[in-house]
């Protein structure tokens, strides 16, 4: 089965029109998302136009339950990303 990243490594190099090998278009699309996830850190925000927008979130610390045990569990604060679809996505994703 195929990863995410080969499935966009094959249609970036099928838009390139087949110039890089499999091989190579891999390393770009890693290398692209790596990116991606580097600006995201760095600036807190990455806005994609026309497709949404990555941005970095901090969860305040709290206590949850676990219904498996019964007992409450504290969860650590944290940060996490959150994507926020355009308008034009969202038209897109449902038509």
């Amino acid at each position: 089965m195929k990863t995410a990243r080969q499935k966009l490594a094959k249609r970036i190099n099928d838009a390139l029109g087949k110039t890089l090998t499999l091989k190579e278009a891999e390393k770009v699309t890693s290398e692209f998302i790596d990116a991606m996830v580097v600006v995201a850190i760095e600036t807190g925000a990455l806005n994609l136009n026309e497709y949404g927008k990555l941005k970095v979130i901090e969860k305040a610390a709290r206590n949850r339950f676990n219904p498996a045990t019964g007992e409450t569990v504290h969860v650590q604060a944290r940060k996490t990303l959150q994507f926020k679809p355009s308008p034009t996505f969202v038209k897109q994703l449902n038509s």
